[in-house]
């Protein structure tokens, strides 16, 4: 469901109990996970590769020499594999903390505040009363504020989501896998996405730009933001034009904004893909290109020939998706939050760059889950989820005014089992594929 300019609303806020409750989450994430990713790594199960290479570099950077690293005699650079300007912030750090574990700390407590949006999200999607023009199910004598739940229900199922994020099997193996550039897209994701749902467009544009420089890959995460902004705006539009609702001149910021991260992200993408990194790589490896276009192979030689192999091989895309472990990543991914994301297809596209470069790899950690490389798809997928539950309640309320059954569609109800429903699953997947003392990937 593509959002709209944003009207006010008779729903009040829930009260403050909400809040403590989330960030009572936040906190209890963020330091569980910081605990557990020091005492791997001062149990010696941390390596040179990744989390000494990127400490190096870090360090270096914050010292002025931008992602210096040695590997044996040599002093080289992280431009070889990477781009990652976000190390530059992050770099600030060692200014308050010069250790290592400053780093595993900022991933875990930046990962757990991605919960917070999370909750913002479902809170103005789930409050949202009936449209003027849309039918409503109510019996004799009960008013219309009886068939909207009460603020403290939504916000129980808003925490709901909020947990289903926090408990996120993929996301908390990132937490535990090191340190990497990638996972911190996640809360960036999730802040352009709530930007863009309250028509916050200088913040959408700032966070969009933020992900395309967290690493030369997200920039095509950013793109597909950008393309979310324009096609926001063009419905607006079009909307304006057929209804005089909403002035023509208020979606030509979306469209604006949206253009212009569109061709900011591309070009950022371009510049570091084709000629920073192969400039770097030709230097190191006496390759032309990123060293992990091998990992494509089945699909082409050469980062233009996997690409074309990817449009006009749909065949082979798609044997190589239906391999079992593949389809299982695909199940750990959407599981969690009960596959509510199905309903909302919009939300999931945004983040195809990233699921078909894990899906189409050769390298099967990219498509186990256990690792850094699907931290961003938890954005996704949790948004996805809470765009179909609100999809999956208007139907419901159809199907209640078709067979006049009132007592089904009582709002409160709807969400006790919402709540019942999510965390049914998140609970379970945490259980079969999570890293709490619950899960089957627990390590301490």
């Amino acid at each position: 469901m593509t959002p709209t300019a944003p009207a006010k609303t008779a729903n009040p806020r829930p009260g403050r109990w909400s809040l403590a409750v989330l960030w009572t989450m936040i906190l209890v994430s963020a330091l569980y996970f910081s605990a557990v990713s020091i005492r791997l790594h001062e149990a010696h199960r941390t390596h040179k590769s990744d989390l000494g290479q990127i400490d190096q570099a870090i360090w270096n950077t914050s010292q002025g020499r931008f992602v210096q690293e040695t590997r044996g005699d040599q002093t080289l650079t992280r431009l070889t594999d990477h781009v990652e300007p976000i190390f530059a912030p992050v770099s600030l750090v060692f200014k308050l903390w010069d250790d290592v574990r400053a780093l595993l700390v900022l991933q875990s407590v930046l990962l757990a505040i991605g919960a917070w949006p999370v909750y913002e999200i479902a809170l103005d999607r789930l409050r949202r009363r009936p449209k003027r023009n849309e039918r409503t199910v109510t019996e004799p004598g009960e008013s219309l504020a009886a068939r909207t739940a009460s603020p403290n229900w939504t916000a129980a199922a808003a925490l709901a989501f909020s947990a289903a994020y926090l408990l996120y099997p993929a996301m908390q193996a990132a937490n535990v896998a090191e340190f990497h550039a990638l996972p911190l897209a996640t809360p960036l994701v999730l802040f352009a996405l709530l930007a863009a749902q309250r028509w916050r467009w200088g913040w959408f544009t700032l966070c969009a730009l933020l992900v395309a420089g967290v690493q030369e890959g997200t920039a095509l995460l950013a793109t597909m933001l950008g393309f979310y902004a324009l096609a926001i705006g063009a419905l607006a539009w079009w909307r304006g034009r057929k209804t005089g609702g909403l002035p023509r001149s208020a979606a030509a910021w979306p469209m604006a904004l949206g253009v212009l991260v569109v061709a900011a992200s591309l070009a950022w993408f371009y510049a570091s893909t084709f000629v920073i990194v192969p400039a770097y790589a030709a230097q190191t490896y006496g390759l032309g290109e990123s060293p992990y276009v091998a990992r494509y192979g089945a699909l082409g030689s050469s980062f233009n020939d996997v690409v074309i192999g990817i449009l006009t091989r749909p065949g082979l895309v798609l044997q190589i998706i239906g391999e079992p472990l593949r389809l299982r990543y695909l199940f750990v991914l959407l599981a969690p939050f009960g596959f509510l994301s199905l309903a909302g297809p919009e939300i999931l596209l945004l983040a195809a760059p990233l699921l078909l470069a894990n899906l189409l790899s050769a390298f099967p950690f990219q498509y186990s889950g256990l690792l850094h490389y699907s931290a961003p798809l938890a954005a996704y997928v949790a948004v996805a989820a809470i765009v179909g539950a609100q999809r999956l309640r208007s139907l419901g309320r159809l199907a209640a005014v078709g067979l006049h059954n009132h007592r089904i569609w009582r709002a409160h109800r709807r969400l006790v089992f919402l709540i019942a429903y999510l965390l049914a699953w998140s609970i379970g997947c945490q259980i079969a594929f999570g890293f709490t003392p619950i899960g089957h990937y627990f390590q301490y």
